[in-house]
């Protein structure tokens, strides 16, 4: 009876350490890069590229997907137009995207889209630009795989803006 209440009690134990070990390295997966006016959590794997260029602050890249911030100034533009224009400007490459989803709510827009071949996502990418003092920030991730996707809408939805 002392030996099954102590395997017992030693099965619990290792149930208890492991979960919390898959705990802890879930919440340590993302790292988060911040200036002044932006953080961005990303996975800790991925290289980073810090830049000094005033107009692309951030990159950070794994083997497969990619995360690229843009700054750029209003001049006499508003997020509407600018959003008008990014979708006329990446629609019009040779990459065949189709938009998905567009959507401009206080201060912030929403773009998605897809590559498809044989009804196949081969490439998705999210799009996300803020309507920030005199510029707007876009921050751009792509993925291929449902896996990468959600990497991606994770990453998006850390976006928080300093105000």
């Amino acid at each position: 009876m002392y030996m099954k209440k102590s395997f017992l009690f030693l099965t619990v134990m290792v149930m208890v350490f492991v979960s919390s070990c898959e705990r802890t390295s879930q919440e340590g997966a993302y790292i988060k890069y911040e200036s002044d006016t932006l953080s961005i959590e990303y996975p800790r794997s991925w290289e980073t590229e810090l830049y000094s260029y005033s107009f692309r602050p951030f990159v950070a890249a794994s083997n497969d997907q990619i995360i690229t911030t843009g700054v750029r100034k209003k001049q006499d533009v508003t997020l509407d137009s600018f959003v008008v224009e990014r979708i006329n400007s990446f629609e019009s490459t040779q990459w065949g995207f189709r938009l998905l989803e567009k959507e401009i709510k206080d201060g912030k827009a929403v773009i998605k889209y897809v590559n498809e071949a044989d009804g196949q996502v081969k490439l998705g990418t999210i799009m996300h630009i803020y309507d920030y003092g005199d510029s707007f920030y876009g921050i751009d991730c792509i993925y291929e795989t449902e896996q990468q996707k959600d990497t991606a809408e994770y990453i998006m939805n850390s976006i928080k803006l300093k105000r």
